[in-house]
This record gives structure tokens, sequence and C-alpha cells, in this order.
């Protein structure tokens, strides 16, 4: 006998929505959750027919731990949990930034985007508003001027 399924029309909608968005296009999953960085590369790949997607294209984020010793080891673990998570072919792309002057605990290394919080040392997730302040305090601690370097 066979099954019967009772599915409201919005979950039939949203998994179709969902399905002919992966299937009817060729993809290939850019590891990161910074919109700025899926549309840099976007426009990179679209002359291929390409479509970037990101993991906020997704329900879930995979829990990366960046632990690497480069950037590239970094972007390598968050491609192949990419792949292994959504099985949509995998690419990541990893920067860290040095700026000379700073002592290595305030490094920025690969937490750009993570600032930390003076009280408790911890880092935290950035708005953009966020990281300009953050950054430009820093600066004018190392007297308002200062090189950085991204690897």
């Amino acid at each position: 006998m066979a099954k019967v399924y009772h599915l409201k029309i919005k979950e039939v909608i949203k998994w179709l929505k969902k399905f002919l968005y992966f299937n009817m296009h060729k993809n290939i999953l850019f590891a990161t959750t910074n919109p700025y960085k899926k549309q840099r590369f976007q426009a990179y790949f679209a002359p291929l027919g390409l479509r970037v997607l990101s993991f906020s294209d997704f329900d879930k984020t995979p829990k990366i731990v960046e632990d690497g010793k480069t950037p590239q080891d970094n972007a390598l673990k968050k491609a192949f949990a990419g792949y292994k998570t959504f099985k949509v072919p995998s690419f990541g792309v990893d920067y860290w930034l040095r700026i000379e002057g700073l002592q290595e605990s305030l490094q920025p290394g690969p937490f750009v985007r993570r600032i930390i919080v003076e009280k408790s040392g911890e880092r935290k997730d950035a708005t953009d508003q966020e990281l300009l302040d953050y950054y430009i305090d820093l600066i004018k601690k190392l007297g308002g001027k200062a090189r950085g370097t991204w690897t």
C-alpha cells in the first residue's frame, strides 16, 4: 500500500523552490558567510556559467574550528566541511591580517571580522560599523598610522 503524506502547500512550495534553485543551475559553494566575498567571487565565476552559493544560502552552517597554521589550512577546512555537509563542489578563500606594531594577542589573523571585547578578551562577530570603530581605535593607539599585510 502506498504511503500518503500530508504536506502543507507552503512546505511543498518551499521544498520545490529549494530543489529548483540547487538543481537547475551549475552551482559552486564558496565556504563563507561573508556576503561581500560571495558577491565578489560571483562576478569571477558568472562568465563560466556558475552560480556561487555560500553557507548563508542553506538552513545550517557547518561548525568549523579555524585552527589552521596558515590561511590556506583554514580555507581547505571550510571547503571540505562545505562539501561534506551540502554535497556541492566547494572552495574556500581565507585571508589573515597582520598589523605592524600591534601586540601578538591583538593581531586579527584569521579573525578579521571578529573583534576583541575589551573586558573579557573574547572575540565577537562585529557589524560593519563596529568593525570600523574597532580598527580606527586600534590605529589611533598606534599613533594614527599603521601598516597592515594580508596573507
